[in-house]
């Protein structure tokens, strides 16, 4: 998925693992099972809110996340992550 962002484009690549059932979009009715990218192609424009959900895996995965600029990283050594935890903040290239 590309989005424009006020970056610059910013890629999300879900990547499945071998046991994963699914992955779904908030844009989306139904899990993603096909191997067909055109089939996840939306006819509408999304907006998506910061901290708004984006989608799912049915079992869990990997996101590789694309974006412009440089990432100003936290300080997150040997400390427990969360959902919603600030791993760093973009800055304007």
């Amino acid at each position: 998925m590309v989005f424009d962002t006020e970056f610059g484009p910013a890629a999300v690549i879900m990547v499945g693992a071998l046991i994963v059932g699914s992955m779904q979009t908030v844009w989306m009715d139904q899990p993603y099972r096909s191997r067909q990218i055109s089939d996840i192609t939306p006819a509408q424009t999304i907006k998506l809110d910061k901290g708004t959900d984006l989608g799912r895996f049915q079992m869990g995965s990997t996101v590789i996340l694309l974006m412009p600029g440089q990432v100003e990283w936290s300080n997150l050594t040997n400390k427990e992550i969360m959902m919603g935890h600030l791993l760093g903040r973009l800055r304007k290239a």
